[in-house]
């Protein structure tokens, strides 16, 4: 199943928005899961959420990548770029 998100309740204008990304060194449901890295940006326009499905057997056929619950988070940028995230080892936060 796949959900599109452009915006937030609190935030219109998402390009403008801090955007950060908390990875996990591993699944972050295990509670001794610790960040790893942070990744930061600007210019989001859009995110999709993966749970399973056509969608993620797409993206696991298409790439290397392979989360263990089959969740994606993918970001979309207004420069046309795309950031591609196992949804089970991120965290996004908009500020």
């Amino acid at each position: 199943m796949k959900k599109t998100f452009n915006r937030t309740m609190f935030i219109d204008n998402l390009p403008e928005a801090q955007i950060k990304v908390v990875i996990y060194d591993r699944d972050k449901y295990d509670r001794q899961s610790e960040a790893k890295e942070r990744l930061y940006f600007t210019g989001l326009t859009s995110w999709d959420i993966i749970s399973g499905g056509e969608e993620a057997k797409m993206i696991e056929s298409d790439t290397d990548m392979i989360d263990d619950c089959h969740e994606y988070l993918i970001l979309h940028f207004k420069d046309g770029t795309e950031r591609l995230f196992c949804n089970s080892y991120v965290d996004l936060f908009i500020s």
